[in-house]
């Protein structure tokens, strides 16, 4: 489908703006995530909370907007038509390990913050709950970087290559 519902890329690809949006929030939330952890670690646990949950919402709209728009265009075979490794098994087998690591670190990320609000309170203060809470962290974060690593890896075999 050569139509693009959100527009060309902005940096000359064959992927949409809306597949830039996405590749660049996912740049970007590693090492926001990363500053949200340094601000609970110097007692900014309000801090961290507001910006896990922004992130949290902002990549779920990016997310569920670029869902949206993967469905009109066909599916990601389809928007990765005119590539070099367009129909490899080598974009099959980096899209699927893309989208096991982005559900976990997802799952990891949403779980983490229901049990947090759950047990943290308002101001959230340490607890019981803070060495899970740092244990599921640390994992979300390691997860939610190879998701991003992958994503651009993919973004750059689908869309550049």
């Amino acid at each position: 489908m050569d139509t693009f519902l959100f527009g060309p890329s902005l940096i000359g690809t064959r992927a949409d703006v809306l597949m830039d949006i996405v590749i660049g929030s996912i740049v970007l939330i590693v090492p926001l995530a990363l500053w949200s952890i340094a601000q609970a670690k110097r007692g900014g646990y309000t801090r961290h909370r507001n910006v896990q949950i922004t992130l949290a919402v902002v990549l779920a709209v990016v997310v569920g907007l670029f869902e949206w728009d993967l469905r009109l265009k066909g599916g990601f075979k389809q928007m990765a038509v005119g590539g070099r490794f367009e129909g490899t098994s080598f974009l099959f087998w980096s899209l699927n390990i893309h989208l096991v690591l982005s559900s976990l670190a997802s799952l990891i990320w949403v779980s983490l913050i229901v049990a947090s609000l759950r047990s943290f309170g308002s101001p959230p203060q340490p607890g019981k709950f803070s060495l899970r809470h740092r244990f599921w962290g640390r994992a979300g974060v390691v997860m939610m970087s190879l998701a991003a690593i992958t994503g651009l890896q993919l973004y750059l075999t689908a869309f550049v290559f």
